[in-house]
């Protein structure tokens, strides 16, 4: 699976789009594209802790699926039959500790120039 590369919106339109992907982790039976997309950005944006653990998941679920010998590293306790079930669980967890912590507008942000 080739990574594309993703042009970075504004700050505020990549928290929202960042807290979109999560959601869509939770809603959805089909998480691959989100899950992509997540870890592209946590990629692109130096590996930010915030985002981190879906960098993770994405490479603990592609080496799981590889069988590859380090499988067990990204993420402990992933295993490949209940590992969409982790990635809905983890984003339910961030969505809960960073959607209003994280994702409240700034003085700064929404100031005018």
């Amino acid at each position: 699976m080739g990574m594309a590369k993703i042009k970075m919106p504004l700050t505020s339109t990549l928290r929202c789009y960042i807290q979109s992907l999560v959601i869509e982790l939770t809603e959805s039976d089909a998480i691959d594209q989100a899950l992509t997309s997540l870890s592209i950005i946590t990629q692109e944006n130096s590996y930010p802790e915030y985002i981190r653990n879906f960098w993770l998941l994405y490479w603990a679920k592609i080496s799981w699926k590889q069988d590859a010998e380090n499988k067990k590293f990204y993420f402990e306790g992933f295993i490949t039959k209940k590992g969409d079930q982790i990635i809905k669980n983890e984003a339910i967890k961030w969505l809960k500790t960073y959607s209003k912590k994280y994702f409240e507008p700034s003085i700064i942000e929404t100031k005018i120039r």
